[in-house]
This record gives structure tokens, sequence and C-alpha cells, in this order.
């Protein structure tokens, strides 16, 4: 969506599609946060929500709190797929 949006703007909007990035990403370190604290607890989220802050090392961290949330889903009686969860399947 991002992306579509820098392309589609003319060029004197100016910094409006930075700030969109800003928007996505920031949302995107805010919901892997809040899944890390519920997965591993305050002292582990923090630690992890702090590391996928970081660059390269984000993309690891985020694989392996995705990882275990496919985890705890396949324990808990839930088929997970390629593409999540079905949502008939949560209901």
């Amino acid at each position: 969506v991002s992306v579509v949006v820098g392309f589609a703007l003319p060029a004197e909007v100016g910094g409006l599609p930075e700030a969109w990035y800003l928007v996505v990403f920031g949302f995107g370190g805010l919901f892997s946060f809040m899944l890390a604290l519920k997965l591993y607890g305050i002292g582990l989220g923090i630690f992890f929500g702090a590391l996928a802050l970081v660059p390269l090392l984000g993309i690891f961290v985020l694989l392996g709190i995705n990882g275990k949330a496919s985890h705890v889903l396949r324990s808990n009686g839930v088929k997970v797929g390629l593409f999540g969860v079905r949502f008939s399947d949560l209901i």
C-alpha cells in the first residue's frame, strides 16, 4: 500500500509518502511488540520488541515470533496454514 501511495501522489505533496512509511512501520512495530509480550512475557517481550526495530535483525526476530505464535496456535488445536489461520477456525 505504501509503495502505491508513494508512486501515485504527485511530487508537490512533499513528505506525505515518508510520513506514511513511518505510520505503517510504527504500527508494524507496535503489533509485533504486543505479540512478543503475549508470547514471551514482559522481559523477553520487551527484549524481542526492541530487537525487532533493528533493520536486518528485525526480520529474523519477526520470523521467530511468528514461529512461536504458530506453535502456540497449533498446540491449542487451531490449524495454521501458509497464510495463517482461517477466520472460520477462530469462531
